[in-house]
Formats: structure tokens, sequence, C-alpha cells
């Protein structure tokens, strides 16, 4: 279950996109809240990968006119809601992924790895279109194959290279 949670790394993140809440920001005294939301705002840029410049000015026009915002905003939330998975189809699509890729015989996957693993399989191409010939043809030119000369040749063990208890179950 704790897989499932969300890290606190990008906890900061989905904090930040309260900005686009008018009923969530902070400071009810203060009308607009400038300072905090464009700070926030060029953290989302940051995170995100979009553009800050023209950021600032288009949050300014967004405060005061929460319900027509500026089109720099509203590419930013239509940006955001496809790239955060929020509906349950989404996300069970996503954890039904994580648990095919992880099963017991590999449960040792660090996370990028995990990750990296599931990006290919919601947003890669099907299987049957796939030429793995330019893969295949890589992993081989640096000699990954089990036949290679120039890889650890494992040693044969005899009988009598293995101690008592290795050899009795050795002959079962």
């Amino acid at each position: 279950m704790a897989k499932r949670l969300v890290d606190t790394k990008y906890e900061r993140s989905l904090k930040d996109l309260d900005i686009f809440v008018p009923n969530r920001w902070s400071e009810p005294d203060q009308e607009v809240p400038y300072f905090e939301g464009e700070e926030r705002l060029l953290a989302l840029c940051e995170r995100f990968n979009f553009p800050q410049t023209g950021a600032k000015a288009a949050f300014r026009e967004f405060c005061h006119d929460p319900i027509h915002p500026p089109d720099l905003i509203r590419n930013m939330i239509n940006g955001l809601q496809k790239t955060i998975p929020i509906s349950s189809a989404e996300a069970e699509r996503g954890f039904s992924i994580m648990n095919l890729i992880l099963t017991p015989l590999r449960n040792c996957l660090l996370i990028v790895n995990l990750s990296s693993l599931m990006f290919i399989s919601m947003n890669g191409p099907p299987t049957h279109i796939w030429d793995s010939q330019q893969s295949v043809t890589k992993w081989l030119s640096k000699h990954r194959d089990a036949n290679d000369t120039r890889s650890r040749v494992h040693r044969l063990e005899t009988l009598g290279d293995l101690n008592p208890v290795q050899a009795f179950f050795a002959r079962r």
C-alpha cells in the first residue's frame, strides 16, 4: 500500500496546484495572493517544463479575472490535466501495469527501472509493431550473449569438488 502513496517530493507539486483554485487562496485578508502564487506558479513551470516567460503577468491577470483565464494559464491547466492521472481509471491502469511488472520473481527492481518499464508499457508502441532487430543487434554488439568467449566461463563442478552435504543433495 505504501507504494501507492504520494512521495513527499511530489507532495509540494500537488499542493502548488491550489493556485488555480481561487477558493483555496491562503490569506483571507489579502485579496490576491500575488507573491505566493507567483512562486508556486514558477515551481510548477519548472516541475512540468512549462515556459516561465510571461507566467507572472498571466497569473496576475488570472487573479483579477479567474473566470476568464489568459491563454497561457489555460494552456498550463490543460497540460497539467493531460500530465497528471487524476481519474481512477487511469490510476488503476497504472497500478495494474505495475502489478504485472512487479512479480515475486522481479520484486527487486529499482523505482527508476520500474518507472521506465511502466512508461514503455503505457505509452510505447504495441509489441506487434515494434521492430526488435535494431535493439537485438545493438545488444549483441556489446557482447552480451551467452556464447561470448570473453565472458566468465562457468566452471563445471564434479561430485568430488562438493562437500558431503552438497554431494548428497546433488545425487538426488
